[in-house]
């Protein structure tokens, strides 16, 4: 579970990131896009992060 610290952080920083939106991308990405994508590890390890980096995809879309 994200902290609500953690939660405030995270929407601050995607605020400042995303504010009004990307000019460039707005411009040149019709509406509706959907893509999808995949990490190639080329070695074993270990993934960390997932837990934060699921709950800030879904704060910038609900559907994912």
């Amino acid at each position: 579970m994200v902290s609500q610290s953690m939660e405030r952080l995270i929407r601050f920083a995607l605020e400042e990131d995303l504010g009004t939106g990307d000019c460039t991308s707005e411009s040149s990405l019709p509406d509706g896009l959907v893509q999808e994508g995949f990490i190639m590890a080329k070695e074993g390890g270990v993934v960390a992060g997932l837990e934060v980096a699921q709950f800030v995809f879904g704060v910038v879309n609900p559907t994912l």
